[in-house]
């Protein structure tokens, strides 16, 4: 992959974390997931739950967005198959 197409991904991220609310010694988190063919098939951002401290994490809302696009989202799956690409960022 390009580098400078994998810094279009990082930018992605870094745009997904900035969405977060922030907590209490919490990092921002952005996170997406590419397919193969450099499609974006899912993101998100770590996001509190109704006021609480509980939060969704970036990735697995993330993978819960590529789950539509009919892929195995296991993450040990993926590695050894070297089909999807996982980028996440924190910003502290």
């Amino acid at each position: 992959m390009k580098p400078e197409t994998e810094i279009r991904y990082l930018e992605r991220c870094i745009e997904l974390a900035n969405q977060c609310s922030a907590g209490i010694g919490t990092p921002l988190v952005g996170a997406i997931l590419v397919s193969q063919d450099g499609t974006i098939i899912g993101e998100g951002y770590r996001q509190f739950i109704d006021g609480t401290q509980l939060t969704l994490h970036a990735e697995r809302i993330a993978i819960t967005q590529a789950k539509g696009h009919n892929i195995n989202h296991n993450f040990r799956a993926m590695h050894k198959k070297k089909r999807k690409t996982r980028y996440i960022i924190l910003l502290l």
